[in-house]
């Protein structure tokens, strides 16, 4: 009789062996070219059927919104088969962050935030869209977690709220969440992502409210990171020196000049810096680290894809489309 540590080596050996597959899956940089060549979005979504990316899906799909809907589908089916289910709470850490536009604007729309012409957002991987909008405008909690379900209560609850307070509760709860379920993963690694992922985030809101002058940018930052949050309500070189102390300095300080925000530049640090940690991730032959970034690496790509061909939709040129996308980020720092 094999013995449970048997079973799980066999297991984490077909997640190592599938995970090779999975990693020459994703998009290369010539794949991102050739879908901003596209003379238009019919093109652009003949490619995307092309791609080794969705070779997995349904090939009778032709509508990109089908394509990507399968896709999404399918990166979260491709991690939960790999992982064991004891430890797949750690994949709620992207899958939340996924959430996080969505919960904002349900909690805007309940508290009368909402314009007529306001688009309610669309979730990139999970199907929790209509858990998430019968708990914040009908107060229905089945299934749901006690975390949510308590901060949803809490907001609601609230008086003569504004959109920018909810932006920011939310933003505080997802951090809290995230980090969290990053420590309950018992893994360094990803723990370093999340923190610097609430780094990368308060480090974008710094620099717009210097831009927007203000008055108290601590109540729109984020504990959790590996720099204090005080260090970020400060002047631009205040900010520069904490970034300069911190081990975020080696990617984010040319990125930092004196003109104070240079969002390509900054946006190219961050992604790098992210990128790193999953890099570092991938090289863990066992465990939930390789999954995690595999996952992480596609829920990026599907964003530049949906970028790319709402781009398409609206006839924008491939320079127009480029300053609307999210940093290009590959199975490695060095994908080309």
């Amino acid at each position: 009789m094999s013995s449970p540590a048997t079973f799980l080596g066999q297991h984490y050996a077909f997640a190592h062996g599938r995970l090779g597959v999975l990693r020459q899956s994703l998009l290369t940089q010539s794949d991102v070219n050739r879908l901003l060549g596209a003379r238009d979005a019919r093109e652009a979504g003949q490619i995307l059927t092309e791609l080794k990316l969705t070779a997995g899906i349904d090939q009778s799909l032709r509508t990109a919104d089908a394509i990507l809907a399968a896709l999404a589908g399918w990166i979260r089916s491709e991690v939960e088969d790999m992982v064991k289910e004891s430890k797949r709470g750690a994949f709620d850490i992207l899958w939340i962050a996924d959430e996080l536009p969505l919960l904002a604007y349900l909690l805007k729309k309940r508290a009368g935030l909402t314009s007529a012409i306001s688009v309610e957002p669309t979730l990139s991987v999970g199907g929790r869209t209509d858990a998430l909008r019968a708990l914040v405008l009908e107060d229905a909690t089945d299934g749901l977690s006690e975390e949510l379900v308590a901060f949803v209560q809490s907001v609601t609850a609230m008086k003569d709220i504004s959109p920018e307070t909810i932006d920011a509760l939310v933003a505080g709860y997802g951090a809290r969440e995230r980090l969290r379920l990053a420590r309950a993963s018992d893994s360094s690694l990803v723990v370093r992502y999340v923190k610097h992922s609430i780094d990368a985030q308060n480090l974008r809101t710094a620099l717009r409210l210097l831009n927007e002058k203000e008055e108290d940018p601590l109540r729109f930052l984020l504990d959790g990171g590996t720099i204090p949050r005080e260090k970020f309500a400060v002047s631009f070189e205040g900010i520069r020196t904490a970034v300069a102390s911190s081990d975020l300095h080696f990617h984010l300080l040319k990125a930092l000049t004196s003109d104070i925000e240079r969002p390509t530049a900054l946006e190219t640090g961050l992604s790098d810096l992210l990128a790193k940690d999953m890099e570092d991730m991938w090289q863990v032959a066992l465990g939930l680290e390789a999954p995690f970034a595999f996952a992480a690496t596609a829920l990026s790509q599907l964003r530049l894809l949906r970028a790319i061909m709402l781009g398409k939709r609206n006839e924008l040129s491939p320079q127009d489309i480029k300053q609307i996308l999210p940093p290009f980020v590959g199975s490695s720092r060095f994908s080309s």
